[in-house]
């Protein structure tokens, strides 16, 4: 939790590799997973991951925007009320 907070959530650095992280994270796969949640949805940090990745998505650095852009998507097909009115 304590490196979600530091590095993934709202207001911290934009990184590729933070970038990267996120996706990788929103991006399991349904088939292979038997939990309904993602860990930011557990850790409670979804809107703060999802703020993260909206100001990611304006980055000039096509490395930090190209997977930003692909968890946006994933976002908005998300089913979460803390999602609300965010994109």
């Amino acid at each position: 939790m304590v490196v979600c907070r530091a590095h993934l959530a709202a207001g911290t650095d934009q990184t590729v590799l933070s970038a990267h992280v996120v996706l990788a994270v929103l991006a399991v796969d349904e088939y292979t997973s038997t939990d309904k949640q993602n860990l930011f949805q557990k850790l409670s940090l979804l809107r703060s991951i999802a703020q993260k990745v909206k100001e990611s998505v304006g980055n000039d650095k096509p490395f930090i925007t190209r997977p930003s852009r692909e968890a946006r998507d994933l976002l908005k097909e998300l089913d979460d009320g803390n999602l609300d009115g965010l994109f």
